[in-house]
């Protein structure tokens, strides 16, 4: 009985010991865990550091949108579909929920980042930041099974010219040209090079975008490119059918060719330009954009299902005052 009084005792000992030994070190295994500082919380998204947003007074049926150094952001005629485009860096087909004043309502817009050489991502991020605080927007992406097209090679083959213009490949020396300039395509793509967050846009014009030697000019129901990759062609279908365009000709390389269409009505073309008049297409009795890419280049633009990536607004309002 003494032996087990004296165990005890030492347990006790033992006991109040470990306890004093934590208060000075601090607990051991999942309680120290618990004790180490909390992660620092996501660094809150990027905004401008001033914006003004009025009622646009720019001539109807133009925008512009355009970016200047010391990080100055502006667009004349915008409507909130477009700046939504510009912001997430989707077309219009890729977003649904809006009200109809966000197709006909257009603002005239100057922001100024703190950052004097933002970058084309940082610039889209400012712009979702402002349609979050000014528009109070709030939007979710969502995948959805929808119409798309798949250009394929028609059965008689291709009729591209393979251009002297080709992509620098990686080693070359540093005075190569450099033709490989921001288009992009696919299935919510469109010709990117001036029509991004960056770049300058104008609804129903033509005009040439270059990028080293490469050009693409549009024009209504024209098309003439020079060192022009798929994937261009691409988004500029894409862009005209309102729909996404998905390559599967498995076409490498750039090239040169014209394509000429009658445009139909119901699509209207926005991509980079001056302002000036578009002019019309050489017959308006010719060849559907379908049968022109088949007759002219030897592709085929063939109806499928898809997954395509879309914005759901699920709220948003005219914007707040300056």
């Amino acid at each position: 009985m003494e032996r087990n009084r004296h165990l005890a005792k030492m347990l006790s000992i033992v006991a109040a010991a470990m306890a004093f030994l934590s208060l000075i070190i601090g607990p051991a295994g999942p309680l120290r865990a618990q004790a180490e500082p909390q992660a620092q919380a996501a660094a809150p998204p990027l905004s401008f550091e001033v914006a003004s947003i009025k009622p646009s007074e720019a001539e109807a049926n133009m925008i512009r949108i355009g970016a200047s150094p010391g990080g100055r952001w502006t667009a004349s005629g915008i409507t909130l579909r477009i700046l939504i485009q510009q912001a997430y860096d989707m077309r219009d087909y890729q977003i649904s929920g809006t009200p109809g004043w966000a197709s006909t309502d257009r603002y005239d817009i100057v922001a100024k980042a703190e950052n004097p050489n933002p970058t084309r991502e940082q610039i889209r991020e400012m712009l979702r930041s402002l349609l979050a605080e000014r528009f109070k927007m709030k939007a979710h992406l969502e995948t959805k099974e929808l119409p798309i097209y798949a250009l394929v090679v028609g059965k008689g083959g291709h009729k591209l010219k393979l251009s002297e213009i080709q992509p620098v490949k990686e080693g070359a020396p540093p005075d190569a040209p450099k033709t490989t300039g921001h288009m992009t395509g696919g299935a919510g793509a469109g010709v990117s090079a001036g029509s991004g967050a960056g770049g300058g846009v104008s609804a129903g014009t033509a005009d040439s975008v270059k990028r080293g030697a490469q050009m693409m000019r549009m024009g209504r129901g024209q098309l003439n490119a020079q060192g022009v990759a798929i994937a261009g062609l691409v988004g500029m279908l894409a862009q005209q059918l309102g729909r996404p365009v998905i390559d599967k000709t498995d076409l490498k390389g750039n090239y040169d060719f014209d394509l000429e269409w009658t445009p139909d009505e119901t699509h209207r073309m926005i991509g980079p330009g001056t302002g000036t008049e578009a002019p019309m297409p050489a017959d308006p009795s010719g060849p559907s954009i379908f049968t022109a890419v088949q007759e002219q280049l030897g592709l085929k633009l063939e109806a499928q299902k898809g997954p395509v990536d879309t914005l759901v607004i699920e709220s948003v309002e005219k914007p707040s005052g300056n």
